[in-house]
């Protein structure tokens, strides 16, 4: 049963009508949505740590021991942060209201994430490159220097596309769904 379906049961009973409402199936979507949002979390999470690996392996070859530092800040802050949030989604319980508050959780961090990105990720990421950039391709051509630099405010861009389109119309849809369900109750 989609939101849809349930919007419509909650109309008509909200008119004195009288349904079933499903809420096994209900309680299926809510557990279907949450692993996908799950599975987006997930992957934003260990794409981003094995970026900042990379980075990392990369600076410390190159002999680069400020960016390698930085970047290994980035990769424990990165793996510190994943380690939090999988133990506080442990502690929502099975039921329909439980696995929804742990979607619309997931959903909180995945928003805060791409809300601070410019400062966790962008922001070290800019200033490794831009040092090595400067300190061993001062000779490189100025088109260059603004193609690497051009990179990071549509990274930014980007992320907030995706923070507009993506995760608040979801949290959105999943909030109405949840103050619905308190209301019934």
């Amino acid at each position: 049963m989609d939101f849809d379906e349930m919007q419509v049961v909650w109309d008509a009973q909200k008119q004195r009508q009288v349904f079933a409402l499903d809420l096994e199936a209900l309680h299926e979507s809510v557990r279907r949505r949450g692993r996908r949002i799950e599975r987006a979390v997930e992957s934003m999470e260990i794409g981003m740590i094995l970026i900042s690996s990379f980075m990392l392996v990369f600076f410390g070859v190159r002999s680069s021991f400020f960016a390698a530092a930085v970047q290994l800040a980035v990769v424990v802050y990165l793996v510190v942060l994943r380690l939090r949030r999988r133990a506080r989604e442990r502690s929502f319980d099975a039921s329909l209201l439980g696995d929804l508050d742990r979607a619309l959780a997931q959903l909180d961090y995945s928003i805060r994430s791409v809300r601070t990105m410019p400062l966790w990720f962008f922001a070290p990421a800019l200033l490794t490159v831009g040092v090595n950039f400067a300190n061993r391709h001062a000779d490189k051509p100025s088109w260059l220097w603004l193609l690497v630099l051009a990179a990071f405010p549509l990274g930014i861009y980007v992320s907030r596309i995706e923070l507009r389109c993506q995760h608040l119309p979801r949290k959105r849809e999943l909030e109405t769904l949840r103050a619905k369900l308190r209301t019934d109750n």
